[in-house]
């Protein structure tokens, strides 16, 4: 079990594209994803339909939508919009 969990924080913490990795960070903190365990949100992040929608003040801003039975099932799954700062993801 403690192998696992290194495990999964290791794969957490490799780097991402700068959108799936945006995605991961914004859904690190939503409360909604909380049951998901570490490598379930990295897949996720991995695995989400990520849409540019242009630029705001020259950071890119995106529309991610994301699928996990962790947190959404079938439905109800939820969209971010994210603007990507040199600072980190923000949603907006």
């Amino acid at each position: 079990m403690v192998i696992a969990s290194i495990l999964a924080l290791a794969l957490a913490a490799a780097p991402l594209d700068a959108s799936p990795g945006a995605v991961l960070r914004v859904v690190q903190h939503d409360a909604d994803a909380g049951a998901c365990d570490a490598g379930a949100l990295r897949d996720m992040a991995a695995s989400a339909n990520v849409t540019a929608l242009g630029r705001i003040a020259g950071d890119a801003v995106v529309l991610a939508e994301v699928h996990a039975s962790c947190i959404c099932g079938a439905q109800n799954c939820p969209y971010y919009a994210i603007r990507i700062t040199a600072r980190g993801p923000r949603v907006l």
